[in-house]
């Protein structure tokens, strides 16, 4: 994705938990898939619901960007993700 295409991620709202459903979710996956640029296979993941695969996409996001690697997605990883995103934390 070039820079400008950025800008058509969605960065969900937070708080997001393992087990959940729906398109918070995959945002989710989308905006994680793109900065930890995964080669992501549709058998490891499924679309829309946080499971396994999700969870330790989001613990490697939050280790490898100073975050304590809970899995969790909170306020401050959402942030943390904006700043990667535009720049201004990587």
């Amino acid at each position: 994705m070039r820079k400008k295409d950025i800008t058509k991620l969605i960065i969900p709202d937070a708080p997001i938990k393992p087990g959940q459903m729906g398109y918070a979710v995959l945002n989710l996956q989308i905006v994680l898939d793109h900065i930890i640029k995964h080669k992501t296979k549709i058998s490891k993941i499924e679309p829309g619901h946080y499971g396994p695969y999700t969870e330790k996409m989001l613990r490697e996001f939050q280790g490898t960007h100073g975050l304590f690697p809970n899995g969790i997605y909170t306020p401050v990883t959402r942030l943390r993700i904006k700043e990667v995103l535009d720049g201004t934390n990587n």
